[in-house]
Formats: structure tokens, sequence, C-alpha cells
């Protein structure tokens, strides 16, 4: 079941059209915890209306996406899954426990002679596999970027360090338009390419954020 995760400007209308042209199952809606609360579960309540008349397959579910510590309790109120989008180098810490956390790769920092500055290290990996924290790659980070060899550098070293610890990852596109989204398999090609196993490679773009449980 191919999953996304995209972030709509009001616009959800044609991200959703465009992943099921692309033959996505799940499709995750991402919104500030203030447009959540704003017109994010009236959105989700039209979306799922509309698709018991039509006859779409796809799954669309809400998630809150947010760059505050001390937003990530108040998310976790809504029953909605977390995303963490860090905004600067920020250390992985237990108070991130069951989300999702993307951009370790945007670091300003220059790149080591021997080794990227990836924001990851291996007591990070520890702190994510006892606190269910799952690393997550933006293929924004990617398409966005004004270095995009760097920023794909830092996302290989990253996979290594994943796979050494068996730790989980999603891969989505978190776009904002729907020509920003990619195919499944565009994807999961991208990710062989930086090192990662097909099974696995494919695991990151199905799972979603299913793994989450928005109790604990």
């Amino acid at each position: 079941m191919p999953s996304d995760i995209v972030l709509p400007r009001g616009n959800e209308k044609q991200l959703i059209d465009m992943a099921l042209r692309l033959s996505y199952s799940r499709l995750y809606l991402g919104y500030t915890l203030k447009d959540w609360k704003a017109r994010g579960t009236e959105q989700i309540r039209k979306i799922k209306n509309g698709s018991k008349t039509s006859n779409t397959c796809l799954d669309v579910q809400p998630a809150i996406i947010t760059s505050s510590l001390n937003e990530i309790k108040k998310g976790r109120s809504t029953g909605s899954p977390i995303i963490f989008s860090l905004k600067r180098p920020e250390r992985i810490s237990p108070a991130m426990r069951n989300t999702l956390v993307l951009g370790f790769e945007l670091s300003p920092r220059h790149d080591f002679i021997f080794q990227r500055n990836a924001g990851v290290d291996e007591p990070s990996c520890r702190i994510a596999a006892e606190n269910n924290i799952c690393f997550g790659f933006s293929f924004q980070d990617i398409l966005k970027a004004r270095e995009p060899a760097v920023i794909m550098g830092r996302m290989a070293q990253n996979i290594n360090l994943y796979r050494k610890h068996k730790l989980g990852c999603v891969f989505a596109s978190l776009a904002q338009e729907p020509y920003d989204l990619r195919s499944p398999a565009d994807l999961a090609s991208l990710l062989v390419c930086l090192g990662m196993q097909p099974n696995k490679a494919k695991e990151c773009l199905e799972q979603g954020l299913e793994w989450q449980n928005p109790r604990l």
C-alpha cells in the first residue's frame, strides 16, 4: 500500500487527484496545529464524505506537522500522527518519542573531510530505538536544495546508520504542489541509488505513519 505525505495549502483536491494518478493507496495531509484546528478536521470530513460517492481507492488521513517540541504533546491530543520537522540542527531527544522526524540533512554546517555533517550519529540512533522515533527523508529537501548532491550524500550516510541499527524510516514527497509529487517507483529507485536495499525501500514507502500510536 504505497503512502505519501503532502502539505496542502488549500489545494487538497489537486494533491489527491495527483496521488491517485500516481497509484498511491494512502495519503496523509500534513497540517500545522493551528491549521488543523481551523480547517483540517473539516477538510478531512468533506474529503471522506466525497469519497463515499466516488470510485476512489485512496485512504486520506490527517497528520500534524510541527517544528516545536512544545506542540508535540498538544498534537498528540488530536489523535493524529505527529511529524517533527527540524528547523535548525537539533539532537534527538526522548521528547520526540513516537514521532516521525525529518530534516537532519539540512544542517547549514559544512561537511567534514571524511564524514558528512548529516545530523545523525550512533547515540541518536540508540535514543530513537528506545523511544520509537522514526527517521524520515523528504523528497522536497532534494528537489528544492541549492546543492542536491550534498543532501543526497547526507541521506546516503544516514541510510547506512539506519541499516546498522535496524531502524525504520519513511520517504515521502512532502509536496505542497501537485507536480512536486513523484511516483512510488521513482522514490523507491532513488532510495536504492542512495544505498538502501530494494525490499527496505519498498517498506519505507508503504508503512506511512501507521507505525505510530498517538496514545503513547
